[in-house]
């Protein structure tokens, strides 16, 4: 059997978009993650060859920032979760969005609109890396 190259992707989002709903364990963005992994594992074949980073899966009693830090810069791709949840939250825009832009530019950023937000409150460089990047949710 061939060895594939693990992909890692980086999963941006605001904590408020992955509340559970009354009677579920797991929220929104955690359903998506793992519904994404599900299918991208099968279109390849192969379970091992993608893996999505979610700060739930960081250690608590480590230095949090550096450990997102670290993740990013190993991550291929970066989901944003977009939402007006993520615009409000200065982490997700003065942190993970900026760095991400700042070391690798828009082109490897993609965007699930989890509900319409208003895009036009991103910063004007942002809006100009990221401007038709989003996709609509579907149900």
């Amino acid at each position: 059997m061939s060895s594939c190259p693990r992909c890692q992707i980086f999963v941006s989002y605001a904590h408020v978009d992955n509340q559970p709903e009354a009677g579920d364990l797991d929220g929104w963005v955690t359903h998506l993650v793992r519904e994404l992994q599900r299918r991208i594992s099968g279109q390849i074949g192969r379970k091992e060859c993608v893996h999505f980073k979610i700060d739930h899966q960081l250690n608590g009693h480590e230095q949090l920032d550096e450990q997102i830090r670290t993740a990013m810069r190993e991550s291929a791709l970066f989901l944003l979760i977009g939402s007006n949840g993520y615009l409000a939250s200065d982490w997700c825009m003065n942190q993970e969005l900026s760095q991400f832009l700042g070391d690798f530019g828009g082109e490897r950023i993609f965007i699930v609109e989890k509900m319409p937000y208003n895009r036009a409150a991103l910063p004007g460089l942002w809006q100009t890396e990221l401007g038709e990047r989003s996709g609509r949710r579907t149900e």
